[in-house]
């Protein structure tokens, strides 16, 4: 499985319609999950971005949670109102970051646990001892669909953010959490797919090797080369023999 990650940046409304196109053509190429991750984004934000989508593509969406939609104080009660709007908005799947996971009280657990049942959850992890945590806690977590493990190779989009050799081991020692899929990032690109393939990971996330056409080329080359760089990267994927 090859999965994208939005950009970060939150852009103004001019831009967001490009951005949002660009991630719409993705999914018209197949593209099954698509990250949208803006940290700065409040509900008004987010709503702008999301009502851009078409209502049968929303289910391929994953929300990154941003911090200062959840942060204390009532986090339990912030999180009940994030789940509202996410079903109006004919949003189903949601990411747990490591920050929230960390500080999930029995409380906030059993309000996602009161959505499981119509919602799948990610998370992620960037050392071995995070995903042992979560092997270990079987009883008080959720059950994650699958686990980002990051980063597996320097970063394309973060400066400074160093590939962790330590992870590779996740899979060569199945750690593996609920049988869930484990999904290699961090500096992902077409040449790194073997690798990770015959490591035994699950599948890949791209950031920055899908969006860095947006800062070298012109507007009218980008859907081409982000939309052809994904495709390149689904049948390296799919040639292997793994989805």
């Amino acid at each position: 499985m090859i999965i994208v990650i939005s950009r970060p940046e939150l852009a103004d409304v001019r831009l967001s319609y490009g951005e949002v196109a660009l991630m719409t053509a993705l999914l018209d190429q197949g593209l099954e999950l698509l990250h949208v991750r803006k940290p700065a984004a409040d509900f008004a934000a987010l709503t702008s971005l999301i009502d851009q989508f078409k209502m049968e593509d929303r289910p391929k969406i994953v929300l990154h949670p941003p911090k200062d939609l959840l942060g204390d104080p009532d986090t339990e009660g912030r999180l009940g109102q994030l789940l509202q709007w996410m079903e109006q908005m004919g949003l189903y799947r949601l990411h747990i970051p490591g920050w929230l996971r960390v500080q999930a009280a029995e409380a906030l657990l059993s309000s996602l646990r009161s959505v499981e049942h119509r919602m799948a959850f990610s998370t992620g992890i960037h050392t071995p001892a995070e995903l042992d945590a979560l092997s270990q806690n079987r009883k008080s977590s959720l059950r994650y669909d699958y686990v980002l493990v990051s980063p597996l190779f320097d970063s394309l989009s973060k400066r400074g953010y160093k590939a962790n050799p330590a992870l590779w081991r996740v899979v060569r020692e199945n750690k593996n959490p609920h049988g869930c899929r484990r999904i290699a990032m961090g500096g992902i690109q077409a040449k790194s797919l073997p690798a990770i393939r015959n490591a035994g990971f699950d599948g890949a996330a791209l950031l920055g090797a899908v969006w860095r056409s947006l800062d070298v080329d012109k507007p009218s080359a980008w859907e081409k080369k982000i939309t052809g760089y994904f495709k390149i990267c689904s049948g390296i994927w799919k040639n292997m023999g793994i989805r």
